[in-house]
């Protein structure tokens, strides 16, 4: 990727080995059906994350146009609105622990006084030994 620091073009690198994270139309319908301050506050988060992946998609899926498309002038002015918009959002700040809280206390009355109760055995389940080989443990990656 030319004309753009070293540390930008690893960035962007990086964040294109992400998978993109499916959303249906059915999803969106339900997410927008009751906005309330908290799944705006969700939304945003969700955004956040996802929009910097998916136009580092779309920066990576320019460059490796073919030598005679991806020099073209229109198609470089698109990629330099992808790269700085994706540089943009890596900057914006993330939404602070005050603003969740205050979200929280505005949409759930008497959160901040609630406790929720210790953890308590079910008697349904055996105990099965933390360290034995035979207990799965799956492999979570983090973004």
């Amino acid at each position: 990727m030319s004309g753009i620091s070293r540390e930008l073009a690893s960035k962007i690198a990086h964040f294109a080995r992400f998978p993109q994270t499916g959303v249906s139309l059915r999803q969106m319908v339900e997410f927008g059906q009751n906005p309330s301050q908290g799944t705006l506050l969700r939304g945003a988060q969700f955004l956040h994350d996802e929009l910097p992946i998916r136009l580092a998609h779309r920066v990576v899926e320019l460059d490796s146009l073919p030598e005679s498309l991806n020099q073209m002038p229109s198609v470089l002015r698109v990629k330099r609105m992808y790269i700085d918009s994706f540089n943009e959002l890596i900057h914006f700040p993330k939404a602070s622990e005050r603003i969740r809280e205050a979200v929280k206390e505005a949409t759930v009355p008497g959160a901040r006084d609630r406790h929720l109760p210790g953890n308590q055995h079910n008697p349904a389940f055996q105990e099965s030994p933390r360290n034995s080989s035979s207990h799965w443990i799956p492999s979570i990656q983090h973004r």
